[in-house]
């Protein structure tokens, strides 16, 4: 009878987190239909050795349907031939007003990205920022019509979604699956007034902003963070909107190797340490009563009736299918959710490893 009472309070705790996405899931999208909105926008690309797919990126961002932006393209001291075909994009549009910031190396910021955002920042003569990677590609040419939107209510901190690009393969499958479920969160939360975190490649934020809170100097030490603990430390309930508009999606190239999405991995784990805490705990106990659900579903069969489990089991599965499955058509991402739950138990053991990382790995040691 214990067994039974203690895997019905982890099933209503984890289903209370799917009803908080259910809502979010629910929600209409911002209006931005006002083709009138003309603020001022500086989008700031940050670069650092991705020639490769760069022209054809930045042409996307160069062909936006919006009248009133600046381009500021930052090189962070690249070693491949990005810088050559930034000087050459810039010829290319001499009309345009395009800025290139070329960074080199710089010991006593580590050569970090923040460092190099810092310096784009402070040649933008716009207030409103609008954030993305050289190895990011907006999906339509409303993008920047649509994050400045954003902006319309005197909100300062926009958030907005991002995802690999669909290829074949098992990796890029289980890489889109994750990514989209930390949009689903950071999302959710956000709508809900709990805001956490928002992602670099697909974000926007005030001049204002960002000086009143001294840029990034609280956290300039960690090599990672300029947009997560970022929005972490500044969003507030009232000056945070979201634009998740299919027009306003980014899509990313996506990684070729599982080492490089364990570091990122890791690097969650290294800023996630920064949170707040009364967002650490409503994370952790997420993940703590996901864990247990899956954990208790082996043995619900053991200790309780079949047809009791089977019911609390089909009951949160329904759930989490019916929301996440409005949140991955929302998002043009909807044909993940057919991989429900084999993936969400995969990353499971993927989160638990980074969980044990960041309980073992000393806090003031980032290597």
């Amino acid at each position: 009878m214990l067994y039974l009472y203690v895997f019905i309070t982890v099933i209503l705790i984890n289903c209370a987190y799917l009803f908080l996405f259910l809502r979010f899931a629910l929600s209409k999208s911002l209006n931005t239909t006002n083709k009138q909105n003309t603020l001022p926008v500086s989008v700031l690309v940050y670069v650092k050795n991705n020639a490769q797919h760069l022209e054809n990126n930045l042409n996307a961002i160069i062909e936006q349907d919006y009248p009133n932006f600046e381009l500021i393209l930052i090189n962070d001291d690249s070693s491949d031939e990005s810088l050559e075909i930034l000087e050459a994009f810039q010829l290319k549009y001499a009309n345009f007003p395009i800025l290139l910031s070329n960074v080199y190396g710089n010991e006593t910021f580590w050569g970090s990205k923040k460092y190099a955002l810092t310096l784009g920042i402070k040649r933008a003569k716009n207030e409103y920022l609008l954030f993305t990677d050289a190895n990011c590609k907006p999906t339509s040419n409303q993008w920047i019509q649509e994050m400045a939107a954003g902006f319309q209510n005197n909100e300062h901190v926009v958030l907005g979604y991002s995802n690999y690009k669909k290829q074949k393969g098992f990796f890029n499958l289980i890489l889109r699956f994750d990514t989209l479920l930390n949009a689903v969160h950071y999302l959710s939360f956000a709508y809900a007034k709990m805001t956490y975190m928002g992602v670099g490649k697909n974000l926007a934020y005030t001049s204002n902003v960002y000086y009143e809170n001294r840029g990034f100097i609280s956290h300039v030490k960690l090599p990672v963070g300029d947009d997560d603990l970022f929005v972490n430390e500044v969003a507030t309930k009232k000056n945070t909107s979201l634009v998740w508009n299919k027009e306003a999606h980014i899509e990313i190239e996506p990684l070729k190797k599982w080492e490089d999405w364990l570091e990122l991995r890791k690097n969650r784990a290294w800023t996630f340490r920064r949170y707040k805490t009364k967002h650490k705990v409503i994370l952790g106990i997420y993940f703590l009563s996901s864990f247990l659900f899956w954990l208790g579903t082996i043995g619900a069969f053991f200790f309780l009736d079949w047809k009791i489990a089977t019911g609390l089991i089909i009951f949160r599965l329904l759930l989490q299918y019916f929301s996440m499955g409005i949140l991955a058509k929302k998002l043009n991402a909807k044909r993940l959710i057919i991989h429900l739950p084999w993936l969400e138990l995969a990353l499971m053991f993927l989160q638990l490893r980074t969980a044990i990382y960041y309980i073992t790995k000393p806090a003031n040691n980032w290597r």
